[in-house]
């Protein structure tokens, strides 16, 4: 359990900070997007096992 815990919050971090990044372009922007979209979904991924 502890280990599904500490994995939640590494991606709840991670997406965090894709999407708190500057991005240069719009295009960064949507990439910084989706990358932290990833993160959420493997997070949620986790709760539904």
């Amino acid at each position: 359990m502890a280990d599904i815990l500490h994995d939640l919050k590494n991606q709840a971090a991670a997406a965090l900070q894709a999407i708190t990044q500057l991005a240069e372009t719009e295009t960064a922007r949507l990439q910084q997007q989706l990358d932290a979209r990833h993160h959420l979904d493997r997070a949620h991924a986790m709760i539904c096992l």
